[in-house]
């Protein structure tokens, strides 16, 4: 194992890989844009709340947290009390949508699912057709071809 520490704005060149660390609202958390061979991936697994992508270009991939279901996405239901204190630490899933909106991803998938939302993989697909994005699945690959 190497360890690489860095500071906000280097860039760490591994095994033909760039990689670009990005500090996210929370100053713990970082997003990675990863470029190889023209090929450009957006990974932020975690803690979108309150973060605004910068212009980042034109990306292949995004990978992304779902953000958690205040209210169900087919009913309208509410699902979590306006009061609930989650709200004011985790994004939610129309903030993910604003945060996904604000790139220029080819493709987008969202993980991170949380079991609180009760949704099944097929309202996840069902929604991901809905609103442009594609949820990810345990065992999942991504090929990240170039954009054409």
């Amino acid at each position: 194992m190497r360890v690489h520490e860095l500071v906000d704005g280097d860039v760490l060149e591994l095994d033909g890989t760039r990689i670009a660390p990005m500090r996210l609202a929370e100053d713990y958390v970082y997003a990675f844009l990863l470029e190889q061979d023209g090929v450009r991936v957006l990974v932020a697994m975690d803690e979108l709340n309150g973060w605004r992508p910068p212009d980042l270009g034109a990306l292949d991939v995004a990978l992304l947290p779902l953000g958690i279901h205040e209210h169900h996405p087919f009913t309208g239901e509410r699902r979590i009390s306006e009061e609930h204190p989650v709200l004011r630490f985790e994004a939610t899933y129309p903030e993910t949508l604003e945060v996904v909106r604000a790139l220029d991803a080819r493709r987008v998938v969202l993980s991170h699912v949380e079991e609180m939302d009760g949704l099944s993989h097929d309202e996840l697909v069902r929604l991901g057709k809905r609103d442009g994005w594609e949820p990810a699945y345990d065992g999942m690959v991504i090929e990240a071809g170039r954009r054409r």
